[in-house]
């Protein structure tokens, strides 16, 4: 589950950059980089470390800037041509003080800019080692405890009247949402995704093997007919289920769902509000994952696919062990 701590694909990567960029420029404009024009040779300095004067100069004869050049006679020049020899031996006629950030730090104005620098890109690289660490222990603590205890048998009443048992539905996977048939705008949304999920897993699966399901949290106002025909309008497999208050209670409750009617401004005027979510139960009736709204269709179709090829790869590996097992006996 390890990832890379600095790559294109972490959000913190362009950040870090961009904080290491910000520093560095910082740095520079306050003349933490001015060790350079007291470490580099006297060729390659900026002509404004040339702090001396010429009368100073002019009493030795010599540079004292370090490039070891000597003036012609020793004296201040006067004329033009000496004039002229003193500009290429890179001396200004009249002094050039450096500008007062070069003065201000030094060679440890530097190192202390280097320091910190160095400090918070290593203050960043601990988070994010302990942010991995969390993280793998979290999954490592999810596969010790394993799924949470959701499902359970139940029994409602179908769109024709009849009763429907979640036992009716063994061999096949069914994809469970509860919703109300009100819903204004998260119920559609979501039994629309369903529908695109249906339809890439028929694809590939075939026609039999998953089924949708709705169960209404609403059971005063969603009767049998009125949510057979709501859950048709998405998608002709929706198998639509309601009940009483009590049975949606006890079905609601294996399955940890949430819901509560808001404030009633009529008898039949109110919403519901309830959990988005939508939960796979396997050919034996077990829970075995439940997704959010985030996801989109493709992401959940594919989440379903895995287990279904898990599954299938499972059962026929006991089929070879069973044939195995009779043909050795």
């Amino acid at each position: 589950m390890g990832r890379s701590l600095l790559g294109p694909q972490d959000p913190f990567f362009f950040f870090s950059l961009f904080f290491w960029f910000v520093v560095m420029l910082r740095a520079a404009l306050r003349g933490r980089t001015a060790a350079f024009t007291q470490l580099a040779p006297a060729a390659v300095r900026p002509r404004c470390c040339a702090w001396r004067t010429f009368s100073e100069v002019a009493k030795t004869g010599e540079d004292k800037d370090g490039d070891g050049k000597k003036f012609a006679g020793g004296s201040v020049p006067q004329t033009d041509a000496e004039r002229q020899v003193s500009t290429e031996d890179h001396i200004p006629e009249r002094p050039i003080m450096p500008p007062p950030y070069l003065k201000k730090d030094g060679w440890k104005g530097s190192i202390s800019g280097l320091v910190a620098v160095f400090g918070m890109l290593g203050m960043f690289l601990y988070l994010m080692d302990a942010h991995d660490a969390s993280v793998q222990r979290a999954v490592i603590e999810q596969d010790n405890i394993g799924k949470p205890k959701l499902g359970g048998d139940f029994e409602l009443t179908g769109s024709d009247g009849s009763r429907v048992k979640s036992t009716d539905y063994l061999g096949k996977y069914v994809i469970l949402y509860f919703g109300f048939r009100m819903c204004p705008d998260v119920c559609p949304v979501e039994m629309e995704k369903v529908a695109e999920v249906m339809e890439y897993l028929d694809e590939k699966f075939g026609a039999d093997l998953v089924v949708p399901m709705f169960v209404s949290v609403d059971p005063r106002r969603d009767k049998p007919k009125d949510v057979g025909e709501y859950v048709a309008e998405f998608h002709p497999k929706y198998v639509g289920l309601t009940g009483t208050e009590e049975e949606i209670k006890n079905v609601t409750r294996m399955f940890r769902v949430y819901y509560n009617p808001g404030v009633k401004s009529g008898e039949e005027d109110y919403l519901v509000d309830h959990s988005i979510i939508h939960y796979l139960v396997d050919k034996s009736g077990q829970f075995r994952e439940f997704y959010g709204k985030n996801l989109t269709p493709m992401e959940m179709a594919k989440k379903i696919e895995k287990h279904i090829l898990k599954d299938k790869e499972a059962s026929a590996k006991r089929a070879v062990e069973k044939a195995k097992g009779v043909s050795d006996a």
